[in-house]
């Protein structure tokens, strides 16, 4: 991601210049695969074709949709949602798949928690939440 910061001067998506950008290893790949023998696409059915056809699809369409949403929420919320994401998959994995709980594990959740609340302390330290209306406050008081 770094190299594509580099060339991002023109205004081009980022999804572009990382496909571009993958393109020369994906082809070296193929070919590498292609020589041993073991390239399936077209050999093993019709079905296999089509899974194999339709998986960039599957995979391009929910990070367009993310793009598109990144860039309607502000960037804290973004940073909140990668910190999560991972707490999310270590949940998912020991609660409902019943993953075995290693201490490393449990200290990179621990760290994931802590990078949240650094973020989180930041935020408020930068935008603090407003002092409570005078007029507000008086309705409040007057009402009980």
């Amino acid at each position: 991601m770094f190299a594509i910061g580099l060339i991002r001067g023109q205004d081009v998506g980022d999804l572009m210049l990382t496909a571009v950008a993958l393109v020369p290893v994906a082809v070296i790949v193929l070919v590498l695969v292609a020589r041993r023998g073991e390239l399936t696409f077209g050999s093993a059915g019709i079905p296999h074709a089509l899974a194999l056809a339709s998986a960039g699809v599957v995979t391009a369409i929910p990070l367009l949709l993310f793009a598109a949403a990144a860039r309607r929420v502000p960037l804290v919320t973004i940073g909140l949602l990668q910190f999560a994401t991972p707490l999310l998959q270590l949940l998912a994995g020991v609660l409902i798949l019943r993953e075995p709980l290693s201490l490393w594990l449990l200290l990179g959740a621990v760290l994931t928690l802590f990078g949240v609340m650094v973020v989180r302390r930041n935020v408020y330290l930068r935008y603090p939440p407003p002092p409570p209306d005078a007029a507000c406050v008086a309705e409040v008081v007057t009402a009980e």
